[in-house]
């Protein structure tokens, strides 16, 4: 259970980072998402909370996310997203292999963001 939490947990973060890079804008969700898991790939803690509507909650998870292979994350993930007004999610889905787990795993979590000013901002439900 703890680990299945972990990996959700870091799905939500990891909800952020892949394969962007800084020059695109916010102009879209995923592209948050995707920037946001670059950024943590890169250690680029000041972009990762950029990110982020709320700096305590984006301080906390790049502490934890950061130790993660976020590489590895990045290369087998998939993004959906659905918006609603200012408000949207992106469903990221990973797939993990064997070499970072016992076994072959896919998972699926939601990010939530809000848009502030214009720009999207990943959300945290508490």
């Amino acid at each position: 259970m703890k680990k299945t939490w972990i990996i959700g947990f870091t799905l939500l973060i990891g909800l952020m980072i892949s394969g962007c890079n800084k020059a695109e804008a916010n102009d879209s969700p995923t592209s948050v998402v995707k920037q946001c898991y670059d950024a943590l790939a890169k250690g680029d803690e000041k972009t990762f909370h950029d990110l982020w509507d709320d700096f305590k909650t984006s301080s906390v998870l790049f502490e934890v996310m950061s130790k993660r292979d976020t590489v590895q994350i990045l290369k087998t993930a998939k993004f959906e997203e659905i918006i609603n007004g200012d408000e949207a999610i992106v469903k990221v889905t990973f797939k993990y292999d064997k070499s970072s787990y016992r076994e072959d795993m896919s998972l699926t979590d939601d990010v939530d963001l809000v848009k502030i000013n214009g720009k999207w901002k990943i959300h945290y439900i508490k």
